[in-house]
């Protein structure tokens, strides 16, 4: 049984793919911009009406690099059999949304956490005492 841990945010993904007792790391850097709405310019009359800035195209574009974002994780985690989603945002439950609303197979998700910003040791350490507790757990039932 492959079980996964991905660590994420919005800036960057951690996945920790555990293998025998051998932890593998890889990272993912977001592409998702981070940026500030702006207001317009104002014409020269007094009080005239400022330019437009479209925050619905801003909107779209952001909307668009996270589905890319979730894509490329997608496409490392795929392989597992066992998914653990860590984080210190809403990213995390947005991409599980994103796994649950996709047609094709993909790892099933055991828990959502949410963690703050931590070192990679502590990810990989949090991540293996999850798994390492959950096969005890199912050690005991059979």
């Amino acid at each position: 049984m492959k079980q996964i841990a991905v660590w994420l945010d919005l800036e960057e993904a951690f996945i920790i793919d555990f293998n025998a007792d051998k932890s593998n790391v890889s990272h993912i850097q977001s592409e998702i911009e981070h940026y500030a709405l702006k207001g317009g310019s104002r014409s020269k009359s007094p009080y005239g009406p400022m330019d437009k800035t479209s925050e619905s195209k801003l909107l779209n574009r952001k909307k668009m690099q996270t589905k890319s974002y979730f894509k490329n994780l997608y496409d490392t985690i795929k392989v597992g059999d066992e998914l653990l989603l860590m984080g210190p945002a809403e990213i995390k439950n947005h991409f599980a949304k994103y796994l649950n609303d996709l047609s094709v197979k993909c790892p099933q998700i055991v828990d959502v956490l949410t963690v703050d910003s931590i070192t990679l040791n502590q990810k990989v350490a949090q991540a293996r005492d999850y798994f390492d507790l959950r096969n005890k757990k199912r050690r005991i039932k059979f």
